[in-house]
């Protein structure tokens, strides 16, 4: 019975522990846009012009 000492307040401060770090990381905005971030991939890149330009491939080389 005596670890009883040790084991409810150890539970009781993770609990705690857990509970803050969850309002910290909603309040953080940690959660605030999952999807941009997938669908990002799928987005065409525009090619900046002077990249273009300097990199053209002119034909099949021999």
């Amino acid at each position: 019975m005596n670890i009883l000492w040790l084991t409810i307040p150890v539970s009781l401060l993770l609990g705690i522990g857990f509970i803050l770090s969850f309002i910290w990381a909603t309040g953080d905005d940690q959660w605030g846009d999952l999807d941009t971030p997938a669908q990002r991939m799928l987005q065409d890149q525009d090619v900046h012009p002077d990249f273009r330009s300097e990199h053209k491939v002119k034909g099949p080389r021999s």
